[in-house]
């Protein structure tokens, strides 16, 4: 390791950050982060054979109805510690969020709940094929319409 201004550097001599690890790093347990995470990819594992019980998706979009997004600030003066900064944000609020669907939220050792935002996306995307499906089946009706119509 280097330390160089302050600046722990793991895998460089010249570390940018208070900890700079150049390398992989492997973490089991929970990572929290405060302001801004920048990456050039997250990877998920994913693969059919570390699964079972697989069943699809149900009511996406009826669940997803149900969900408000909302502007919100942090209360920066009563968590000091997490960083938060006094920006506007968006999103969702964990506990309705759980009520939904409790599988992505996460309650830390001392009850505050968070949202893994990326375990959306799969609702999301179940949600735009029951769309199209509608979609579908009004432009084949509308089709039959104008049919009758035009005779």
């Amino acid at each position: 390791y280097q330390l160089l201004n302050g600046k722990v550097g793991i895998g460089t001599s010249a570390p940018s950050s208070k900890f700079d690890v150049c390398g992989n790093v492997r973490v089991i347990g929970t990572i929290v982060a405060s302001g801004s995470i920048t990456t050039s990819a997250i990877a998920c594992p994913s693969d059919f054979r570390y699964k079972k019980n697989i069943t699809p998706l149900s009511n996406s979009l009826q669940k997803l109805m149900k969900m408000e997004g909302v502007n919100y600030y942090w209360k920066t003066s009563d968590f000091p510690a997490m960083n938060f900064n006094n920006k506007m944000q968006m999103g969702f609020i964990a506990q309705d969020v759980e009520k939904i669907f409790p599988e992505m939220v996460f309650t830390d050792d001392a009850g505050y709940k968070s949202i893994d935002y990326s375990r959306l996306t799969p609702v999301l995307v179940e949600t735009i094929k029951d769309q199209q499906k509608q979609i579908n089946e009004i432009s084949g009706r509308l089709k039959q319409l104008e049919k009758l119509l035009l005779k």
